[in-house]
């Protein structure tokens, strides 16, 4: 069983990846303890409805129960929470996902995560077909319109 806690900063101190959040959040990180960034990176409190609208839409490609953790809540404190991430990786949210905290109060705090914050760039790839990459990280995807 891999234990996860949060360490305050983590993500500033060591630039984790995609790929490495990934095996955090789906178990498959190596070593019986490992930290998950907290907070996580470029991480923005968000509303119920904007987590739930989007939630029926789409199904994370990971969701993890990270347990219960001391973690620093909207206000800077330091309190227990459970955690909750959900990891949904797609046009929106390309290296990211939504995280759900629940406090000692019973407090339900939902919030957005990204690795990168995306500044994409749109190449046109044919009629009505475009490809949209990251400037910053490379990450891109292809949409066709054309119905």
């Amino acid at each position: 069983m891999i234990f996860y806690t949060p360490k305050q900063g983590h993500y500033e101190k060591n630039k984790i990846t995609f790929d490495r959040l990934v095996q955090v959040l789906n178990g498959t990180a190596k070593g019986n303890h490992v930290d998950f960034p907290w907070p996580l990176p470029n991480m923005k409190q968000t509303t119920e409805s904007n987590f739930w609208s989007h939630r029926a839409h789409y199904t994370p490609s990971v969701y993890a129960y990270m347990g219960r953790s001391q973690i620093k809540n909207v206000y800077g404190k330091l309190t227990w929470a459970t955690v909750l991430i959900y990891l949904v990786d797609e046009e929106t949210f390309h290296g990211g996902g939504y995280c759900v905290t629940i406090d000692d109060k019973n407090v339900v705090t939902y919030y957005t995560f990204q690795l990168c914050v995306h500044e994409y760039k749109q190449t046109n790839l044919g009629n009505c077909y475009n490809r949209y990459t990251c400037v910053k990280c490379g990450s891109s995807y292809e949409v066709d319109s054309s119905g």
